[in-house]
């Protein structure tokens, strides 16, 4: 073996540095040790194995930064197949990017239908449209700071109309419909109202004068009312929507 003069031999000290960086090495892959205790001392299935505590994840290039925590959701093998095999699927919902707009949509399979899993802080709502499933607080305003489940299972089959049965008239289109809001003590409360009502008004009479605005959400239209001057109501305000 040739050696040049910038070969140096290494001391004492750097051989224990060494053997230290790769000593973790050889507890690697203990299969055993994880089958029989169901823990892997090397990958724990908590914080840990993800992020430092309170740290943010996701894409800087991109700017999306959220919480970590997130994603410290586990499962085993086992429990995979066995949820796939009941053809049940569970999506995590963290709290919203923006507290301002309390609402999470996800993609969801179009031939299975959501809703909300038990064990939550707070009451929500899940509504379908267009491949999402959109979360939002019930009553709509307020953001959650708790990790919520979505259930989502097959949706049943339709039975084939026999042959030979007159068809159904088709279906009219409705192009007005009515929201309930309720009373609200805040002076501001807003409904889902669906993509087709582009305008919506508070159903006449009313004790006070309401300002109602339509904004768009994804597939999703949102009717938002206050009271004009601003102040809480008791009354049950209710929304006319049209098309």
């Amino acid at each position: 073996m040739a050696f040049d003069e910038h070969d140096e031999d290494l001391s004492d000290g750097d051989l224990k540095r060494c053997g230290k960086g790769v000593e973790r090495l050889s507890k690697l892959g203990r299969g055993s040790s994880i089958a029989s205790t169901g823990k892997d001392e090397a990958f724990p299935a908590s914080m840990e194995s993800i992020a430092t505590k309170g740290s943010k994840c996701g894409d800087s290039a991109a700017n999306i930064k959220k919480s970590c925590a997130k994603f410290n959701h586990w499962m085993s093998l086992a429990e995979i197949k066995k949820e796939a095999a009941s053809g049940i699927r569970k999506f995590r919902i963290g709290p919203p990017a923006d507290p301002t707009v309390p609402m999470t949509c996800v993609k969801t399979p179009g031939n299975m239908t959501c809703k909300m899993g038990e064990g939550t802080k707070g009451k929500y709502k899940a509504d379908e449209s267009s491949g999402d499933t959109c979360v939002t607080s019930d009553p709509f305003g307020k953001a959650w700071t708790e990790d919520l489940q979505l259930v989502c299972a097959a949706k049943p089959k339709s039975t084939p109309t026999p042959t030979g049965k007159p068809k159904s008239a088709p279906k009219t289109k409705v192009t007005q419909k009515i929201f309930e809001v309720g009373p609200n003590s805040d002076g501001y409360a807003c409904v889902m109202v669906g993509r087709g009502f582009a305008t919506c008004k508070a159903v006449e009479p009313t004790k006070h004068t309401y300002i109602v605005n339509v904004y768009q959400y994804g597939d999703d239209n949102e009717a938002c009312v206050q009271q004009e001057p601003w102040g809480g109501w008791k009354e049950n305000l209710k929304l006319v929507c049209s098309a």
